[in-house]
């Protein structure tokens, strides 16, 4: 449900009866189906870069300009 959520925040500047639409049988039972027949598996994200990881890239390209390395 916060999954949910975030996408209502993020659609009611554009579509200000977004949170009562998202109570709707058809919302809220399309959501159970899905459930039932893939399983809460949640949302995920990769780890944010650590210091270790940047400098670890800064080591691996020796090139003082940095702009060459982006094309």
């Amino acid at each position: 449900m916060q999954y949910l959520s975030g996408i209502i925040n993020s659609l009611k500047p554009h579509f200000p009866h977004v949170r009562k639409n998202h109570h709707n049988i058809l919302v809220t039972q399309t959501l159970t189906g899905m459930r039932k027949l893939q399983g809460f598996i949640g949302t995920h994200h990769k780890c944010a870069l650590t210091e270790d990881d940047l400098l670890s890239l800064l080591d691996h390209f020796t090139s003082g300009n940095l702009d060459d390395m982006l094309s």
